[in-house]
C-alpha cells in the first residue's frame, strides 16, 4: 500500500507534484494511522472510513486522520495558487516607480499598471520615483492576485490550525472530548502551543488576520506582478499614504515570492513535527 497508487485523487497528485520530497512524513503517518480505519482492507480502492459498527471506539482516531488529510489539502490548495504558469515570454520587469498622490497607496507606472489605490497614466511620469524591487529571474507563473494572494494565507493559516490541533491531540489523546467539537479543537490547538513554548507559524496566522479582517493592504502592480507589504513589515502600511515614500517599498516583495516563502515554512513545520511527534510516538 502506497499513497502514490492508493491514496486518493487529491492525495496521489499532490504526493507526486510535492509532498513525497517535502512532506514525506504524511505517508508514513497515512499507512498505520489512516489505511486500517477505512475500508481498503476489503477493496483498495474504496477509501472510506468504516463504520463505528466495524471499528467501535476509534471516534478519536478518525478524528487525527481526517485532520492529517485537512492539512494535506490546505497546503496542496496553496501549491497550485502558487504553481499555474504562463508563457516565457511574459516576464515581469524588476522596476516599480511610485508617484505620491493624494488619496492613493502605491501607483506603479508605466500606463498599463494598475493599484489598490489608484492609477497612473503618461502625463504623471515627471513626479516618479523609482525603486528597485527583485523578481527571480525565469519567473513564468501566472499574476497573484490580491484574492489569491489572501486565498493563500487562509489555507496556510487553516493549515497551521489543523496541524496544531492533530498534534494534541495525538500527544494526549481522550484530553479533547468529543471529537467532533470545534470548541475542544480550539483549546487543543492553543494548548499545544503553550506547550511548545514556541509557535513559529504564529506570524502567518497575524498576516492573514490582517488581509482579511482589516483594511486592504496596499500594493504595487507592475507588468502583472503584485507587489504587499512583507509579513513582518505589514502594520507599517495601515495608513496607505506611508507607501507613497519611495523607502517604504524597501518593506514590499513580490507577492507570490511572500507567499511561497510562508508555504515552505509551514510545509517545513508540519514534516519536521510529524515526524517528532506523530511518528515517534509510534516507536516508543
Amino acid at each position: 500500500m502506497q499513497l502514490a497508487t492508493d491514496g486518493d485523487p487529491y492525495e496521489r497528485r499532490y504526493w507526486h507534484a510535492f509532498a513525497s520530497k517535502r512532506f514525506p512524513a504524511y505517508e508514513e503517518f497515512w499507512l498505520t494511522e489512516v489505511v486500517p480505519l477505512t475500508r481498503r482492507d476489503v477493496d483498495p480502492r474504496d477509501v472510506r472510513f468504516k463504520s463505528r459498527a466495524e471499528i467501535p471506539d476509534q471516534d478519536e482516531a478518525v478524528t487525527r486522520a481526517q485532520l492529517h488529510y485537512t492539512v494535506l489539502r490546505h497546503l496542496g490548495c496553496v501549491w497550485e495558487i502558487l504553481s499555474t504558469e504562463v508563457p516565457e515570454d511574459e516576464h515581469p520587469t524588476r522596476e516599480v516607480q511610485v508617484i505620491p498622490g493624494p488619496g492613493s497607496a502605491v501607483i506603479a507606472v508605466p500606463p498599463e499598471s494598475h493599484t489598490s489605490g489608484g492609477s497612473a497614466n503618461a502625463h504623471n511620469l515627471s513626479a516618479a520615483h523609482t525603486v528597485a524591487i527583485a523578481v527571480p529571474d525565469g519567473h513564468r507563473h501566472s499574476p497573484l492576485d490580491y484574492d489569491a494572494y489572501t486565498e493563500a494565507f487562509v489555507r496556510l493559516s487553516a493549515a497551521s490550525d489543523v496541524a496544531d490541533e492533530l498534534l494534541e491531540r495525538h500527544v494526549h489523546p481522550g484530553e479533547y472530548m468529543p471529537p467532533w467539537d470545534e470548541g475542544t479543537g480550539k483549546t487543543a490547538r492553543w494548548k499545544w502551543r503553550k506547550r511548545a513554548a514556541a509557535d513559529p507559524l504564529a506570524p502567518i496566522r497575524s498576516y492573514r488576520n490582517r488581509l482579511v479582517h482589516g483594511r486592504i493592504l496596499p500594493g504595487a502592480h507592475h507588468r502583472r506582478v503584485w507587489h504587499y507589504p512583507r509579513i513582518e513589515h505589514a502594520d507599517r502600511h495601515l495608513d496607505w499614504r506611508a507607501s507613497e515614500d519611495p523607502v517604504a517599498l524597501r518593506d514590499f516583495a513580490p507577492a507570490r515570492q511572500i507567499a511561497q516563502e510562508a508555504w515552505e515554512a509551514t510545509i517545513d513545520y508540519v514534516e519536521a513535527n510529524w515526524r517528532r511527534s506523530l511518528l515517534q510516538s509510534q516507536r516508543t
